[in-house]
């Protein structure tokens, strides 16, 4: 994942699972998917890693990726296709598939909004790993697309104010003020905890 602030050290991430990552405009957000996308290949070099994104990004083309789509139909293609899959549980497949969504949260009230949720529930269910990135705002809304991420109470908050842990996955952050923050460096919440952690920068 990245350094943590206690010793320095290199701390991990669980990779089953769905996790929210969420933080303001400049906080590192691209990166910080391409980064988790990045070390999950490195861990697990079998793994089927899919973007899905309302619109074409700087992610979009990079040739990490063993399946893209771009846009509401190519989403709901895709996600029919990997239903099959999800509906698995991920210890049962002979390699675990990762999804990473970019603007999760503007999905809702779209055509696609239905069947990404069974995939987010399904990934919750059966431990595949799923990403949902979207900017800090965004996750505080009530629809049952936003709160079936945030009531898994696992993400990343990039640079986040002090109240951001307890509204979006009712875990405390550490004394803490977003100026202190430099873009990649938040704090990890799992099992109720939370963790600083400054991710790298990729190239």
């Amino acid at each position: 994942l990245g350094i943590g602030d206690v010793d320095l050290e290199p701390i991990g991430f669980d990779t089953s699972g769905v996790l929210m990552l969420a933080g303001p405009a400049g906080s590192g957000r691209t990166n910080a998917v391409r980064w988790f996308a990045e070390s999950l290949r490195h861990f697990q070099p079998t793994t089927t890693l899919v973007l899905l994104s309302i619109r074409r990004s700087p992610l979009s083309f990079l040739p990490l990726w063993d399946q893209t789509a771009n846009g509401l139909d190519e989403i709901s293609q895709i996600v029919g296709r990997l239903k099959p899959v999800v509906d698995v549980p991920a210890d049962d497949l002979p390699a675990k598939v990762a999804v990473f969504i970019e603007g999760y949260a503007e999905l809702v009230s779209t055509p696609a909004e239905g069947v990404v949720l069974d995939l987010v529930k399904q990934a919750r269910r059966n431990g595949h790993f799923l990403v949902a990135e979207s900017e800090t705002t965004a996750w505080s809304s009530p629809w049952p697309l936003v709160m079936e991420v945030r009531n898994a109470r696992t993400g990343f908050l990039l640079t986040p104010d002090q109240v951001d842990g307890d509204n979006l996955l009712r875990t405390p952050l550490p004394r803490v003020k977003r100026a202190d923050l430099p873009p990649g460096r938040g704090f990890y919440l799992r099992g109720g905890t939370a963790t600083k952690v400054q991710l790298p920068l990729t190239d």
